[in-house]
């Protein structure tokens, strides 16, 4: 379908009618995806992400930048600048056909 010119109200009305729709706001949450769609690796991330948090609120100092190949909860610290919420992927997202992440542009 190409919908160059057009009006795009149908389309995001049908996505938000038919898909799973996200509202997620990238400037009040951090996007993570687990490593499978077994819940317990959702709960891990959500762990390490309060780890995280704590530590933050914590004044723990990092070296930056840290290694890609650090503890997640460390990975985690050097990217919430001020976001104390985290958005996952999870089973239900997982699960379904289509997943709809809504964005407001007059919401920066």
């Amino acid at each position: 379908t190409k919908w160059d010119g057009e009006d795009l109200k149908p389309l995001w009305q049908y996505l938000r009618e038919t898909a799973d729709v996200r509202k997620w706001r990238p400037m009040n949450c951090i996007a993570a995806f687990p490593a499978s769609p077994d819940p317990k690796h959702s709960k891990r991330l959500r762990e390490a992400f309060q780890a995280a948090v704590a530590n933050d609120k914590q004044g723990k100092n990092y070296t930056y930048p840290v290694p890609v190949d650090a503890a997640v909860v460390d990975r985690f610290r050097e990217i919430l600048a001020g976001r104390e919420e985290l958005c996952v992927y999870d089973e239900e997202m997982q699960a379904s056909n289509t997943v709809h992440f809504m964005c407001n542009h007059q919401e920066r």
